[in-house]
């Protein structure tokens, strides 16, 4: 399971971030390095095979984490699934939490996706 916990020092208007990643064994994780999405700089480590992330901040400030869901029934797949690390990385140029919601409520997101 994933978990991500975040500590905060308002007095320095600062905060930690810890995650830990469930993931299959085989996956290969790059170091966290700078990327750029739509001209705005993050910082995130990335999959090495489908190219996403599950945590990510970026020049904002704004920290984007992404946790498993595990529902109780699959949904069947008639093509490859698109990465959900990809969506993070496709929000990092959001400029706040609004913004993240504003383009999250124009996904389909229920259902998979090519890549």
């Amino acid at each position: 399971m994933c978990t991500v916990t975040w500590w905060g020092a308002p007095q320095r208007d600062a905060y930690e971030i810890f995650f830990n990643r469930d993931e299959r064994r085989k996956s290969t994780v790059g170091p966290s390095a700078p990327h750029q999405c739509r001209g705005v700089a993050y910082l995130a480590p990335k999959e090495a095979t489908q190219g996403g992330t599950w945590l990510l901040v970026n020049a904002y400030g704004v920290t984007l984490a992404l946790v498993n869901h595990y529902p109780r029934r699959t949904m069947p797949v008639s093509s490859p699934p698109f990465s959900r690390g990809r969506l993070v990385c496709g929000l990092g140029d959001v400029t706040s939490v609004a913004a993240v919601k504003t383009r999250l409520a124009r996904e389909e997101l229920g259902h998979p996706r090519a890549a």
